[in-house]
């Protein structure tokens, strides 16, 4: 691979960690007052990223991402952040049927949280010494987690290129191998049923919620 081409694989492999980072962004914590204009500035890469790669779910999260940001810029910012709070709220936290955030939550008996998909997403994490932001509370095979896992691969792939040290080559095929295996037996089994569910209960709602959670799911088909 001559240094052009490796220089066009790393700039891929960052693209993909912005991509991983941002609905992990959205969906891990309560949005702050910059959330739209991080949406704003990222959707002309979401509309690059969904023409021509043939994942529906990724066009469907341009189009609720660009409604929302189009409706955000229609009700100011401090009325904008009051209703972001009050959608997270009632569609991850509290009232009837508020939407499982956690892996295990959705495909472990009874819907317990930590189960044996947490212990799972967790040797996963230490073989990759990956560990959740100290400041998060949610438990590490939370949607947001699992996203900001596949995004430090995908930084720790653009390292390995860019350094081109030694067999650099194989490495950089490990961290997609494992990046494959994550979304096949992790992410990919349950991120169109959260996406799904955040949809139904995003009815009504600004659609920040609802489009990060397509993307995840678009994300999750494109690079299994």
């Amino acid at each position: 691979m001559n240094e052009q081409t490796r220089a066009e694989f790393a700039a891929a492999e960052r693209g993909s960690a912005a991509f991983w980072y941002f609905p992990a962004r959205v969906l891990i914590t309560h949005p702050d007052s910059g959330i739209m204009e991080m949406t704003e500035s990222f959707l002309p890469l979401m509309a690059e990223l969904a023409s021509g790669n043939g994942v529906p779910c990724l066009a469907g999260s341009a189009d609720l991402l660009a409604a929302f940001v189009e409706k955000a810029c229609s009700i100011g910012k401090e009325k904008l952040e009051e209703t972001l709070n009050i959608d997270y709220t009632t569609l991850f936290l509290a009232g009837m049927g508020c939407v499982r955030t956690s892996e295990s939550a959705w495909l472990s008996p009874g819907g317990l949280i930590m189960q044996d998909p947490w212990d799972r997403v967790m040797d996963t994490y230490r073989a990759w010494s990956f560990k959740k932001p100290a400041e998060c509370k949610e438990p590490e095979d939370h949607i947001g987690v699992e996203l900001l896992f596949l995004s430090a691969l995908s930084n720790t792939a653009a390292d390995v290129i860019e350094a081109a040290e030694g067999v650099w080559e194989e490495k950089y095929e490990k961290l997609s191998a494992a990046r494959s295996r994550f979304i096949t037996g992790h992410l990919g089994k349950w991120a169109g049923l959260f996406s799904a569910a955040v949809a139904e209960r995003s009815k009504g709602k600004l659609t920040l919620y609802a489009g990060a959670a397509k993307l995840a799911e678009g994300l999750a088909e494109l690079y299994k």
